[in-house]
This record gives structure tokens, sequence and C-alpha cells, in this order.
């Protein structure tokens, strides 16, 4: 029963550090950086976290007026962190985001390379976001997170997961109606299991719900958040 035991626990954060792995730790500066932009945020010190903002930065979709893709660091600001309708909202996401850790990349997914060419230094949260299809998959982030036959608190528990990947119909544009339900006040994620059926977790331990990637790289010899990226899609 120990050895078992022993088994369950080290499986499940083998399972957890291969999805979630923070590699600050492999370049100094960013690593002095990435402590700044944790204190502004946990602080939501809007003066330090602008400090840690580029000129520009990448949104997705149509977030400013002038331009289909990015925002100066003072439209951020007023838009995402001074309006009293986001604020809160945009702190929440980016606490969220660097729970679970920052990946270094040479080259990133959703920025064209004639913004920021490849090869330059960067760093990006939540790190899964890499080892996943997020289209077509969802990670359980949490223990022992229950999946229920039904999207209801009063179904029965089928397993439990943790930091496990499931497929699903994640696309919001192409998602079945059954994919995101909300009963009694709960959301629920559908999730495909490997006998053919499905489950459902609640969407709070999903990997999706929180739709937005933070990308840090250095430029002109500091580091500096270049994008708060929406995908299309999500």
């Amino acid at each position: 029963m120990r050895v078992l035991f022993l088994y369950l626990f080290f499986g499940s954060f083998s399972i957890q550090a291969q999805l979630i792995q923070d590699e600050s730790y492999l370049d100094e500066s960013f690593w002095i950086f990435k402590n700044k932009l944790e204190a502004s945020i946990l602080t939501e010190d809007k003066e330090a976290f602008k400090k840690c903002l580029a000129d520009n930065i990448i949104l997705g979709g149509y977030a400013c007026d002038n331009d289909a893709s990015s925002c100066s660091k003072e439209e951020v600001m007023k838009s995402y962190f001074e309006n009293d309708a986001n604020a809160a909202e945009s702190w929440n996401a980016l606490r969220w985001i660097l729970r679970f850790g920052f990946k270094r990349m040479t080259k990133s997914r959703h920025i064209d390379s004639r913004i920021i060419k490849n090869g330059i230094p960067r760093f990006q949260a939540p790190s899964f976001k890499t080892k996943i299809d997020e289209e077509n998959e969802l990670i359980v982030l949490g223990e022992r997170v229950n999946i229920r036959e039904e999207p209801s608190l009063n179904a029965k528990v089928i397993r439990q997961a943790s930091y496990e990947v499931f497929a699903c119909d994640c696309n919001s544009n192409t998602h079945k109606k059954t994919t995101y339900q909300e009963v009694d006040g709960i959301g629920w994620m559908e999730i495909k299991l490997k006998n053919g059926k499905v489950g459902y977790i609640a969407a709070k331990y999903g990997s999706n719900i929180e739709g937005r990637e933070l990308t840090v790289a250095k430029i002109k010899g500091e580091w500096k958040i270049i994008s708060f990226f929406m995908p299309l899609g999500c």
C-alpha cells in the first residue's frame, strides 16, 4: 500500500513537472525582472507595472483604434489597468498566468517574426501553453479534480485527475453546445475520455479558463512585456 501511495504521489508530481516548468532561473537578468514584475502585479502597482511594458504591446484582435493587433503602453494601462471596469479582471488574469511559470523560447507562437525576430531571447507564460494544442486539448490544473458523468455537483464521479491532458472541443468559434455549460452557477467543461465517453470538470480547473498568454523579450538590453495576447478563437 505504501509503495502504491508513493507511486501515485510522485507520478502526479512528475506529470505536473512535465507540463508546468518555470525556466526563469535559466537567465539571471530575467529572474530579477520577473521578481519586479510579480511584485508590481501582486500589489497592483500601476507605475511599477508600466515600467515593465514595451512601448507597444501585442494584444490580438482589434484591441486599439489605430492598429489591428498592438497598443501603446499608455493605451494598455488606460484600457486594462486604469479602467475600473477592466482592472480587477486584468490583474487577476496576470496573477493566474504567473502561477504556471515561464518557458524560455527563441521564437513566439502567434507573434509575427517581423515584429520580433526569431532568435531574440524571450520567455512566455503560462509555460504549459507550449505543451498542448489549445483548440483540441485541455489540462486539468489541480490535484485530484473530480470528473463527473454530467455537468452537476450531484452527478456521479467517474474518476479523478491531476495535471492531466484531455481532448476537448475547446475552440470557442467551433465548439459544441455541450463543451461549456453553466449549471447552478458553476461553469463546466466537457472533456473526452480515452474510453470514448465524455466527462465534465469544473471549468475553473481547466487550462483554457484564461486564454491570454504573456511574452517578455529582451529589447535593447532590457526585459519588457511585448504581448498580453488573446489568440483568435479563445
